[in-house]
């Protein structure tokens, strides 16, 4: 539930389609796997799951259309850096203050 995206109705609807487009292609991809298994084989959904979590930039990359590079340049370039807010600071600016009221 933490990492579902509550801000809004629209963002929280498309954070739990996608949580749930997420399982789907991990219990696809499961029963694809364990038809390639042996008989005493099984292919444990969790850790299939854990596995695709770890390659999302690739998906998502691939889904775009461009290089795994330009999806990480994308993503640093539009959500590295703090939006201005006058209701809260960010680390940065209660270190500074810190700091200034320890000079």
């Amino acid at each position: 539930m933490r990492q579902l995206n509550c801000r809004t109705e629209g963002l929280l609807q498309l954070s739990v389609m996608t949580k749930l487009l997420f399982c789907v292609t991990v219990c696809q991809l499961c029963d694809v796997l364990e038809l390639h298994c042996a008989a005493d084989e099984h292919v444990s959904l969790l850790r299939l799951g854990h596995i695709l979590g770890q390659c999302a930039c690739w998906f998502s990359a691939a889904v775009l259309g461009i290089s795994v590079s330009q999806w990480v340049e994308f993503c640093l370039t539009r959500h590295t850096l703090y939006e201005k807010r006058n209701d809260r600071k960010n680390y940065y600016q209660l270190l500074s203050k810190v700091k200034g009221t320890l000079a």
